[in-house]
């Protein structure tokens, strides 16, 4: 009897314990489970999670949404993109939310040229919405006449966050480096143009080196004349190097422009970025 008693009992306790373990994996326990892994920043469980939900009700667009932009978060932009295709076969068609989301996320994936077709031919995104993609698809495609003349020219662009404004400033007032003008001033006076650049410690090591060459090699055509085997090797090298140095102040202001360009476009990245919503 008593063995009885305790199989029944332990029969019980076990299906109680699996019980609870299975309401740990329904919808609500799910959904709670989700936020909050949304809101310790642990993205890749939290996509997980939202594709799970999303299988178990996959009508629910607002759990479509939460996953995508936890992909979002977690910089899983191109997944996120395909995501939303394959919910949404019309694309023109896409809810403002979902529009907005993947509209973000084409720009952050460097897709600028299939954002702005879907900007321009969404049917819910506002005319708001419109001219801030388009302002950041500029500014992220680096170009950046393009950026100031439409952040001039569209109504409610001031409104935005005031380092858009301070960012388009910055814009007006770059100066870019010519490389023909490097490459002369370094003819003229070798590591000038290095200096012209702003690459202050290339320039003294071209003006020490090829000086030191220059100098030795008139020391030897000064003491041997124009048989000096020493005034040749020197002046010979020393040429190389003059040339060289003419040749690297014209590399030298391309990569001044080009690091110029790239710190506007991360600040404009990291602008856009913080101009989304973010977990709490």
């Amino acid at each position: 009897m008593w063995k009885f008693a305790t199989l029944l009992w332990s029969i019980c306790l076990l299906s109680g314990v699996l019980q609870a373990q299975g309401d740990l994996y329904d919808y609500n326990h799910s959904l709670r489970y989700a936020n909050y892994l949304v809101k310790t920043r642990q993205y890749q469980l939290a996509a997980e999670e939202w594709e799970r939900l999303v299988y178990l009700a996959p009508e629910n667009d607002s759990l479509k949404l939460q996953f995508v932009r936890t992909l979002r978060y977690k910089k899983d932009y191109q997944l996120g993109v395909r995501k939303t295709e394959s919910w949404y076969i019309d694309l023109p068609a896409v809810p403002r939310p979902f529009a907005v989301e993947y509209s973000r996320m084409l720009l952050l994936s460097a897709a600028y040229t299939k954002a702005e077709y879907f900007v321009d031919t969404n049917q819910h995104l506002t005319s708001e919405d419109r001219s801030f993609f388009h302002l950041n698809r500029l500014l992220l495609g680096q170009d950046w006449e393009g950026a100031i003349h439409h952040f001039g020219s569209s109504p409610g662009m001031k409104a935005l966050n005031p380092k858009y404004q301070s960012l388009i400033n910055d814009l007006q007032q770059r100066k870019y480096k010519r490389p023909w003008v490097a490459m002369s001033l370094s003819a003229v006076v070798p590591g000038s143009g290095k200096l012209y650049t702003r690459d202050w410690q290339d320039a003294l090591l071209s003006m020490l080196t090829i000086g030191t060459f220059a100098w030795q090699t008139y020391n030897g055509f000064r003491r041997d004349g124009t048989e000096s085997v020493y005034g040749w090797v020197f002046g010979t090298v020393g040429f190389g190097f003059y040339t060289g140095n003419i040749y690297g102040s014209y590399k030298a202001a391309r990569k001044y422009n080009h690091d110029l360009d790239h710190h506007f476009q991360q600040e404009a990245h990291d602008l856009f970025v913080r101009s989304m919503d973010s977990p709490r």
